[in-house]
């Protein structure tokens, strides 16, 4: 996921009214799950067919330190330049960086156990449930807002044989992702985990970028998502807004918004779907409006 705070200022008063755009602030990013790999749409179905590649698939899976010494993904974070990546042996994925950190300049990388954390703590339906002593053990990683439901192993065992997703860690089995209506194909487990998982990374992004501008949430008056997922049930598909919802879970207690989806040229339409004059913002993910008191940056 990826924030970006941007103003747009009227630069004629001819009927045109040309707009420059000035990001004030970006943040990226990356939420390494690797056990979620099993639920993405290639590898379920070749799971369903041939459940013998399960231990294949869990072979190739890579930690979070090899993700973070991963040379592109320190690109995105802001701890190398482009230029230094194009001089840096190859395979890249085979020449980890060492020392490399998840923190950067322009961003950074959350582990799975964080990710989990906040899957559970932005739940308002009731679909996470966390086993207690998994959580217990990285409380710390997880100072959540909500409290997120927890129950011990047999509970999230039977979920999981009701037809819950199962959340693992390894092996371990640690929480449960349940469908929100049994005759709902718009609401099964994996639509909805999609969902919350690009609302709690867009969240966090969000976030951490308010954080970083030194911005009360609550300055912030309007949010764009231009993210790919969809989010609604059977009566209307694809209609449901993120953005508030990211919003909303920020803190953006005085923010309305809307979504924009253009599969990858998303961000390019959210950025211009505004051309009043008044300052706004947006996030790659996330648009967001800035106050009319502020001044933005020009670019």
């Amino acid at each position: 996921m990826t924030a970006v705070r941007c103003g747009c200022v009227n630069m004629t008063d001819s009927s045109s009214k040309a707009v420059r755009v000035g990001i004030e602030g970006v943040f990226y990013s990356l939420a390494h799950v690797p056990d979620l790999v099993r639920y993405g749409s290639k590898p379920s179905r070749e799971l369903r067919a041939n459940t013998a590649l399960e231990p294949q698939l869990k072979n190739q899976l890579r930690s979070f330190s090899a993700a973070t010494a991963y040379a592109p993904h320190q690109v995105y974070i802001g701890n190398i330049t482009p230029a230094e990546l194009s001089n840096l042996p190859k395979p890249w994925y085979d020449k980890l960086i060492e020392g490399a950190t998840s923190n950067g300049r322009f961003g950074d990388l959350v582990d799975q156990d964080r990710f989990y954390g906040q899957l559970a703590g932005a739940d308002q339906f009731n679909l996470v449930t966390l086993e207690e002593k998994w959580f217990q053990e990285h409380a710390a990683k997880n100072p959540n807002r909500k409290p997120p439901r927890l129950g011990p192993v047999a509970e999230i065992t039977a979920l999981c044989e009701k037809g819950a997703l199962g959340l693992y860690s390894g092996e371990r089995l640690v929480g449960a992702f349940e469908p929100g209506h049994a005759e709902d194909a718009s609401l099964t487990a994996d639509v909805l985990l999609e969902n919350l998982a690009a609302k709690v990374t867009a969240a966090h992004s969000l976030g951490s970028l308010l954080n970083a501008l030194k911005l009360n949430p609550e300055e912030i008056d309007f949010v764009i998502s231009c993210s790919e997922e969809a989010v609604g049930d059977r009566y209307n598909r694809g209609g449901g807004n993120l953005a508030k919802a990211v919003a909303e879970e920020v803190g953006c207690a005085n923010a309305s918004g809307s979504d924009v989806k253009a599969f990858c040229a998303g961000p390019l339409y959210g950025m211009s779907s505004r051309r009043e004059p008044d300052p706004i913002g947006c996030l790659s993910i996330k648009l967001l409006s800035s106050p009319a008191d502020r001044s933005p940056s020009s670019a």
